[in-house]
């Protein structure tokens, strides 16, 4: 147990079946703490997210649950204003404003707050233990700590293949003077960042998430979350933790993601493993042995 107070913070939107295993899975967290609350910013679903949340929180002391409907979609359509989606000004704008609905929340809490951890309840599993551990182990000069989030493939009831999935919120080591991305970029970290992970119990970076986001309370307190341009991209945005977790850098603390901080995403193709090196090698061999003994 870690003798701390915490908030834990999430958005939630149309993910009925993932807050069915979640739900238990953060009240399993609650318990590690000597004190905790939970904030819950819920928009316009259309399945039974609201039903569950509601349930919860009139079952569950200290679960606050703040719901709208702003008749947005989720992601926008492509268009010539917008023609990267997931990437767009309009979507990580409404990310921003959501995300500082709890922030501006918890500062009304008349608690001392230890640490603030931030969980993405869409998705399919997290490691409460992995929580508990990376908090305990942590260096001291750490400000955030973020989750190992990946995607896997099984064969036969194995894994045959996990690969880093939230590319999009890292930000590699020293602090650049220009934050930006394209493709390319984002294609190589996604070949690198694992590798990397892997061989630390704790990987020093400038930004991460991962699907969990830990960080001490008192250092983000004040901070808010904001659009910042993509400087490769007009039409395009940073991740919203990437400005977040920068605050935290020119604080003069830490930031790292945790090996043991273990999420999963869920699945991925046979295409996202033939993406990577090694098996686009794997490919060419088989291709060619085909070739050769099967025609």
């Amino acid at each position: 147990m870690i003798n701390k107070n915490v908030v834990i913070a999430a958005l939630a939107r149309d993910c009925d079946k993932s807050l069915v295993s979640n739900i238990p899975r953060i009240d399993k967290l609650r318990k590690e703490f000597a004190w905790s609350q939970v904030v819950v910013i819920e928009n316009d679903s259309k399945d039974n997210t609201k039903e569950i949340l509601n349930t919860w929180s009139t079952q569950s002391e200290g679960v606050k649950i703040i719901s709208n409907d702003f008749g947005t979609v989720t992601i926008p359509q492509v268009s010539s204003e917008i023609p990267s989606p997931n990437t767009s000004s309009y979507r990580i704008g409404k990310m921003v404003r959501y995300r500082n609905m709890y922030l501006d929340y918890i500062r009304t809490i008349q608690h001392t707050i230890d640490y603030l951890i931030i969980i993405d309840i869409d998705i399919e599993d997290f490691s409460v233990d992995g929580i508990v551990k990376s908090i305990l182990s942590a260096k001291e000069d750490w400000g955030g700590i973020f989750a190992n989030g990946i995607t896997k493939k099984e064969f036969n009831g194995k894994v045959f293949s996990k690969i880093f999935y939230d590319i999009f919120a890292v930000q590699e080591c020293p602090l650049p003077d220009r934050i930006g991305f394209t493709p390319q970029s984002l294609d190589y970290r996604q070949k690198t960042i694992g590798k990397i992970i892997n061989r630390n119990y704790f990987t020093s970076v400038v930004s991460a998430f991962g699907g969990v986001g830990i960080y001490k309370y008192n250092i983000i307190r004040d901070y808010k979350y904001y659009v910042v341009p993509n400087c490769e991209n007009e039409n395009e945005a940073l991740c919203e933790h990437i400005p977040f977790n920068i605050e935290i850098i020119k604080a003069g603390y830490m930031n790292y993601i945790s090996k043991d901080l273990y999420v999963l995403y869920g699945d991925h193709s046979f295409g996202a493993i033939l993406a990577t090196k090694i098996h686009r090698k794997l490919f060419k061999f088989f291709f060619y042995f085909y070739k050769i003994f099967i025609h």
